[in-house]
């Protein structure tokens, strides 16, 4: 497995896993911004920042073997977040040039097997789905192609608190302790599951045997973020079902029950 450094930072994530058709920022659940150029007061002003490298080696192939095309936020009014996207992008950076050793070897192979090499390529994208004074949420989308059986995808978050310029995390979110939020979370999470389990056809069969009792043991706690109405849950590829299923959003609303373990600071005014 390849360990590359994703959108945390310092979250590593193994691409042994992918999804079916690459992901756009649009697929995730809530309303996409479009730009935060106009936020009102208190808001984050953003931008898109995007920029295109390609790694190659002359000794080896004239063409780039390796491509990356990078979407990122750029914030005007927060230097603090700003600063997290810049070590982002150089992160970023980072691992396009980390793939043009294996991409070397994999042309080589190629050229002596008769094989075909299409050169890699990573590409990240994003969507602002929460910008309220309150909470800044993003969410991202890394996606590459390495030559393998198919190609891979990933999901990240980010949860700012806007008061703060500080990444939430899952114990800041709820006003309770993890296991209780867990059980009042479960049931819900469990019949958006069956539900989409009738929508498509596959029942029961959609997921894993173990997807409902495993499922907080299944999933990140980085894995959420918010919109203007929901708190939503994202488990990654293979974590609940096959690989054709892609990678699980889930969107809670935000009903008198989960108002109810949520820390009311986070909560959207009415």
């Amino acid at each position: 497995m390849k360990k590359i450094i994703a959108f945390a930072l310092a979250l590593c994530l193994s691409f042994a896993f992918g999804c079916v058709k690459k992901p756009a920022a649009s697929d995730t659940p809530g309303e996409p911004a479009t730009d935060g150029s106009a936020a009102a007061p208190g808001e984050i002003l953003w931008s898109e920042y995007t920029f295109t490298e390609s790694y190659s080696d002359e000794q080896v192939s004239p063409e780039p073997l390796v491509n990356l095309n990078v979407s990122l936020p750029l914030i005007s009014n927060r230097e603090e977040i700003n600063h997290y996207y810049d070590d982002l992008a150089t992160e970023l950076r980072a691992l396009g040039e980390s793939y043009l050793k294996d991409a070397k070897e994999n042309l080589t192979y190629a050229s002596q097997n008769n094989g075909i090499f299409s050169p890699y390529t990573v590409e990240t994208s994003f969507n602002v789905t929460r910008n309220d004074g309150k909470v800044f949420s993003v969410v991202h989308t890394l996606y590459e192609n390495t030559g393998g059986a198919h190609p891979n995808s990933v999901t990240s978050c980010e949860n700012f608190d806007v008061y703060e310029n500080a990444l939430l995390t899952v114990n800041d979110v709820f006003s309770v302790p993890f296991d209780a939020a867990a059980d009042v979370l479960k049931p819900i999470v469990w019949d958006l599951m069956d539900k989409r389990g009738e929508e498509t056809g596959m029942g029961g069969d959609m997921y894993f045997p173990n997807a409902k009792n495993d499922l907080f043991e299944l999933w990140d706690k980085k894995d959420f973020y918010f919109t203007d109405t929901a708190l939503v849950l994202i488990w990654q590829n293979y974590c609940l079902a096959p690989y054709a299923a892609g990678i699980q959003y889930f969107e809670i609303p935000f009903t008198p029950e989960v108002l109810g373990i949520l820390n009311a600071e986070w909560v959207p005014a009415s």
